[in-house]
This record gives structure tokens, C-alpha cells and sequence, in this order.
């Protein structure tokens, strides 16, 4: 899958205005100024406390020397997430795999339909398209016959809890067996998937899988909920993102505060669900003798899909909060 790019600009503006609050409050700032600068060094706020899961080829070779294979996991690569400061990611946690057991192989088959595994799906559309879902979300594919199999791929987030998310990297080639379509799952193995009837609404997903990345992130995200927050300053959160071309505009501030910084800066598409948006992004507010400055200098964003919605995991100023796309408010 080819990655799409857009020019970055670290010369990015920033024009300061009031977006739903009631007021623009000035603020006399004292000698007692809190500055979170860096805020992946301080061990209270590290992100490496948000893991995502990857999962990578799992390669289905030596099929006819099967009876000397015992596992059935696929690679697994556990990494942080990309803090403020990438100089202090961890180190890749590699557990190494072995093939899965694959009895009575049939060579020529069909990967076009839906196949299901308990709670988890794929569909393989004629045109090389597809998906992956869990139920909850959903994954977008490519594929491509490779031999006698198929070559699928793809990316996203697959989880999200309380002061976490995990996403998932597919990169694999199925194989058939005379128990059903062997593919990768969410939960880190390889499992067998069988032809089913389509038991849910796709209509969403299919309507937009023919669209570039670049296309698909266009438009308006609104504000629904926060899976972690930043410090002292509890709300601190994105009102909104506006995708618009090459630029991304929002608004992040706090309603305690009654103050929000308006930032309009490039982006970066980092591969097929995952935006990084370079600049310096500073947020100060002050309250009972104290100053509060917020400073990063990078923005990450993650692109998922739900069976209906397409959403962003805005991570900023050590926040983490979910996005819906809607349509514009004006």
C-alpha cells in the first residue's frame, strides 16, 4: 500500500481567537509559573504507560513440513507509543514465532466473501478491497493474490480503554486448509475463519473504501469524549479538528478555564491511520497565582472507523481524547 504525503511547513501560523467559550479571559501572570515542557521526560506523565500492539507478517511457508511445527502464534512486536520526546522510546520486545499446523492444504481457492471466527470478520471484496472488524472496529485491507494465496494488509487501532490504545499492523498471506481460511486475528494468533452469512450493516465501510487516506480524513471532527487526561489542567482538550486540504485548525483550551488557543498547522500522513502534525504548540492559562504552559512540539493523530463513524485519538499536551467526524457547524 502506498502512503500518501503532504508538504509540512514548521513555519506554521497561529491566529488566536475564542471558540465555544464565553469569553477571552486576560490573564496577569505571576512569578509562580508550572511549565510542562517535554512532558514524556517527567515519569508521572510518560506516555510509554500507552502501549500499541503491532501485528506483523505472519509468513505461511514450509507447508509440507508441517508435522514438525507445534505453535500456533504469529509475530508479535510490542512498542510505545511515539511520546513528545521520541528519544525515549522502548526498545521493540520481540517474541518469536513459529508457523501454525496446517493439515490437508488446498491449493486453489477464493478469498472474495465474509468469513467469521466467533466475533471477528473479514470481507474480501472483488476488487481487491476488504476489511477487518472485531465487532467494534473496523480495519481497512488491500489484496492480492501471491501463488496459490493471498496477500492481505493493512492498519488501525483495534482497542481502546482507560488510559490506552492499541492499533494493529496486518501483513500477511492466508492459506486454506479443510477447516476454513486460516488468517491472523486481533488477539496475536492465527485462527481458522469460516465462509458466513454478512450478519451486520456495512454500507458505511464499503462507501468509503475506494477513497485515498488523503480523501478520507477530510472534513470536520467534533469533540465526544477523553480517554486520558493532562495534568492540573483536568479538561484540557481539542473542541474540534478541521482537515482542509494541507492544513489541520483547532481549537484546544479548557471550559474551566473559559479559554481556548486557536493553532492552524500542516500535516504529515505517516502511513494509512496515523498523522503527525510538527510545529510549537504552547497553551498557558493562569489561576489563583499560578501559570500553567503546555508545550509540544509535535501533535499525533490516529484515524479508526467504528461500523458507522469515522473518528480521530487526538494525542496532545499529554491528552489523549476521541473525535467524531460531523458535519460542519457553520
Amino acid at each position: 500500500m502506498t502512503n500518501g504525503k503532504l508538504n509540512k511547513d514548521n513555519n506554521s501560523s497561529y491566529v488566536d481567537q475564542s471558540f465555544g467559550c464565553d469569553e477571552r479571559l486576560e490573564f496577569n501572570y505571576p512569578d509562580d509559573t508550572q511549565e510542562f515542557t517535554n512532558l514524556s521526560q517527567d515519569r508521572e506523565f510518560q506516555h510509554e504507560e500507552y502501549e500499541e500492539t503491532k501485528k506483523t507478517k505472519s509468513k505461511l511457508i514450509q507447508k509440507l513440513l508441517t508435522a514438525f511445527i507445534a505453535s500456533t502464534f504469529t509475530l508479535v512486536s510490542a512498542v510505545s507509543l511515539i511520546p513528545s520526546d521520541s528519544s525515549n522510546q522502548a526498545n521493540n520486545q520481540i517474541i518469536e514465532p513459529e508457523n501454525p499446523i496446517v493439515n490437508d492444504v488446498i491449493e486453489e481457492y477464493d478469498i472474495v466473501g465474509f468469513w467469521s471466527d466467533g466475533n471477528e470478520s473479514y470481507r474480501f471484496l472483488q476488487n481487491g478491497k476488504g476489511y477487518y472488524t472485531d465487532g467494534k472496529y473496523f480495519i481497512l485491507l488491500d489484496w492480492e493474490k501471491v501463488d496459490n494465496d493471498y496477500h492481505y494488509y493493512g492498519g488501525g487501532i483495534n482497542e481502546i480503554e482507560k488510559n490506552s490504545f492499541s492499533f494493529w499492523n496486518i501483513d500477511a498471506t492466508s492459506t486454506m486448509s479443510s477447516e476454513g481460511l486460516i488468517l491472523n486475528n486481533s488477539n496475536h494468533f492465527v485462527s481458522t475463519f469460516k465462509k458466513a452469512e454478512l450478519n451486520f450493516d456495512d454500507s458505511f465501510i464499503l462507501s468509503i473504501l475506494d477513497l485515498s487516506f488523503e480523501e478520507r480524513i477530510q472534513g470536520f471532527y467534533e469533540y465526544q469524549e477523553t480517554v486520558s487526561v493532562s495534568p492540573d489542567v483536568s479538561d484540557l482538550k481539542p473542541s474540534y479538528y478541521l482537515f482542509d486540504n494541507q492544513t489541520i485548525s483547532t481549537d484546544i483550551g479548557s471550559d474551566d478555564y473559559h479559554y481556548y488557543e486557536h493553532f492552524v498547522v500542516d500535516y504529515e500522513i505517516l502511513d494509512n491511520y496515523q498523522i503527525k502534525a510538527t510545529g510549537e504548540f504552547i497553551y498557558e492559562v493562569s489561576r489563583d497565582n499560578h501559570t500553567y504552559r503546555y508545550i509540544n512540539n509535535d501533535f499525533y493523530y490516529y484515524y479508526f472507523l467504528t461500523q458507522d463513524k469515522e473518528c480521530i485519538l487526538a494525542d496532545v499536551f499529554s491528552g489523549k481524547h476521541i473525535l467524531y467526524k460531523t458535519e460542519l457547524p457553520f
